[in-house]
């Protein structure tokens, strides 16, 4: 696959895992590492802060954004999953701001890089 790069409108937090199989929970072994792929439900929904990697490396991002909804209303998250690099998309956009987030395969780890531009 390589390297891939995730980007999201605004400020929204971006929360990192390794998409490996939380063994623990399922079989009742040790995980390899300590950020399994339900890490990132398990922040969201359980507010386990420690589920994600605060190093924000990993395999598995996502983007964590809060939003209120009233009934009647709606609203619109924008996410793009690219190939193209943050400067690419700096060099054709300069008014739109966001952020980015390096995904890799499994053998190498994601990043998170900020950027002044995003893909429209």
């Amino acid at each position: 696959m390589g390297e891939r790069y995730l980007y999201s409108d605004g400020s929204a937090a971006l929360l990192f895992t390794e998409n490996e199989t939380n063994m623990q929970r399922i079989f009742g072994v040790p995980n390899r590492s300590p950020y399994v792929k339900d890490g990132i439900n398990n922040y969201v929904v359980h507010g386990q802060k420690d589920a994600v990697n605060p190093e924000e490396k990993g395999t598995k991002a996502s983007a964590h954004y809060r939003v209120t909804i009233n009934g009647g209303e709606s609203a619109t998250i924008r996410l793009r999953l690219s190939d193209r690099t943050p400067s690419a998309f700096a060099q054709s956009n300069h008014k739109r701001t966001g952020r980015s987030a390096t995904l890799t395969t499994c053998s190498r780890p994601v990043t998170r890089t900020p950027t002044s531009s995003t893909p429209t």
